[in-house]
């Protein structure tokens, strides 16, 4: 029998982040997630698990898409989109709705102490009624 540790618990002292979706083809960005390290993968090596929310179709028309990608910053205010990590992308299908998507991202080595998601609507729906929630998992 193996001993594996899996990351399904949320660190009480880490608050969610979570952000209202864009209205228009604009971007967000939730709060950030202070990992407290410089190098997370050796610190207990967090995920964050990216909750996107089920949209209709006037908030992501036909063919458009959001897109959710992870940034990460050493002060907590110049952040930048970090390369080699698959986005977690939504995209409109005609009349019917978007589901629900959940993705889990680990973080990288190198990532810096504080991470966040920019959120970016392709087109012109309004989806400022939904939210993104981001939670570091341990």
């Amino acid at each position: 029998m193996t001993n594996e540790f899996v990351k399904n618990r949320q660190d009480a002292s880490v608050n969610p982040a979570a952000k209202t979706l864009p209205n228009g083809a604009a971007t967000v960005y939730t709060a950030s997630i202070d990992l407290g390290t410089t190098n997370p993968k050796l610190a207990n090596s967090p995920e964050l698990d990216i909750s996107a929310p089920a949209l209709t179709n006037a908030q992501l028309g036909s063919g458009a898409t959001m897109t959710y990608f992870l940034q990460d910053s050493a002060d907590d205010s110049s952040f930048t989109t970090i390369l080699g990590l698959s986005a977690l992308t939504q995209t409109g299908a005609g009349a019917g709705a978007v589901a629900i998507a959940n993705k889990r991202v680990a973080i990288p080595s190198g990532c810096r102490r504080y991470v966040r998601v920019a959120v970016t609507n392709s087109a012109a729906g309004n989806a400022s009624a939904a939210s993104v929630t981001v939670k570091a998992m341990f």
